[in-house]
């Protein structure tokens, strides 16, 4: 089996829903939606997947049986019913493991990183039958997403920066504020029209700014305000080709804020490795995405070290999703690779 075998969410997970009657019980069965390639290239044919669920993005503990399927996968495509049950979604976290093989008896190859399960299979939990004459309703657990789920995998070429404005040297543990988005951005119930960066690699929503270049887990109470660690690590501008270049495009009610940014380590494992990416923060969606390209195989560049995440206002005890912590997430193989965020209004 092809070790360079990865794999893309490019839909979250669906609940199954019955039809035939008004009152029929929600099953615990939900689709799973995904893209598979090899090498950079979508795979084609049939493969055999079984999926195992943990309590932990890395390690933990498996939680449930592991199911199998055979699958057939087209450019890429696939799509697969899983049933674990409704017991291991009682509101707590749940990363879904992966393992491929195109033989039914393996050897399978473990897929990496593990992928977080979405809220919609917990909304199983949130729906009570219509109480009988002889008893009460059920106990009602967390409710599911009440507003459409959407993710975007699109950025502008890096080679179509021109005119944008540029921030030629980034400094060692250099923050920078007030930096105008183009329009208000709503999220957590607050509302701001501009954000700081900082060259350690973590983007905070207001003007404030921090310098932080020890990287922690989520949350992290490094400030109060929300803040996205797109790759905060020890970084570090050698005064060659390190920088960051914004600009907002479109028009009211759709613009797009963009940020490039190229920085180095402030270690010399990786050499002159660089780490880019593109920031797009979206007007009226409040989709936040974070688009990486170029990545060399330097284990420091692919976040062996840096954490990846969004956490909301307050700092510790925030509401926080952390993707990726000292965890080589990133595949120097993949020409494009991304993380989406929407937080709540």
């Amino acid at each position: 089996m092809n070790r360079a075998l990865f794999v893309c969410v490019i839909l979250s997970l669906l609940s199954a829903l019955p039809t035939a009657r008004a009152d029929s019980p929600v099953t615990s069965a939900f689709t799973y939606q995904g893209e598979l390639r090899s090498r950079g290239t979508p795979a084609n044919g049939t493969f055999f997947m079984r999926f195992r669920l943990f309590d932990q993005f890395t390690g933990g503990n498996q939680i449930g049986s592991e199911l199998q399927a055979r699958i057939e996968v087209v450019n890429g495509l696939f799509t697969v019913q899983l049933d674990f049950g409704s017991a291991p979604f009682a509101g707590r976290a749940r990363w879904l493991e992966i393992r491929v093989s195109t033989l039914l008896a393996g050897p399978f190859t473990t897929l990496t990183p593990r992928q977080s399960l979405t809220a919609a299979p917990y909304a199983l939990h949130a729906l009570s039958g219509n109480p009988g004459p002889a008893g009460p309703a059920g106990p009602t657990g967390p409710a599911g997403p009440d507003r459409i789920i959407a993710s975007v995998n699109m950025q502008f070429s890096q080679d179509d920066r021109v005119g944008w404005t540029r921030i030629e040297s980034l400094g060692d543990d250099q923050c920078f504020g007030s930096i105008p988005l183009g329009f208000t951005f709503t999220g957590w119930g607050l509302s701001v029209s501009e954000i700081s960066v900082s060259s350690n690699g973590f983007l905070i929503f207001g003007n404030s700014c921090s310098t932080a270049f020890t990287n922690t887990a989520l949350p992290a109470n490094i400030t109060s305000h929300p803040m996205l660690a797109f790759f905060w690590d020890d970084l570090r501008d050698f005064g060659t080709d390190q920088f960051i270049e914004i600009t907002t495009l479109g028009s009211a009610g759709g613009r797009v804020f963009n940020l490039y940014f190229r920085n180095r380590f402030l270690s010399n494992v990786c050499g002159a490795d660089s780490i880019n990416l593109m920031i797009s923060i979206h007007e009226s969606s409040n989709l936040i995405n974070v688009v990486y390209s170029g990545m060399s195989g330097c284990t420091l560049s692919r976040g062996s070290s840096a954490t990846f995440g969004l956490q909301g206002p307050g700092g510790t005890g925030a509401e926080a999703v952390m993707i990726g912590f000292n965890s080589p997430i990133l595949d120097d193989n993949a020409p494009r690779q991304s993380m989406s965020f929407q937080p709540p209004r």
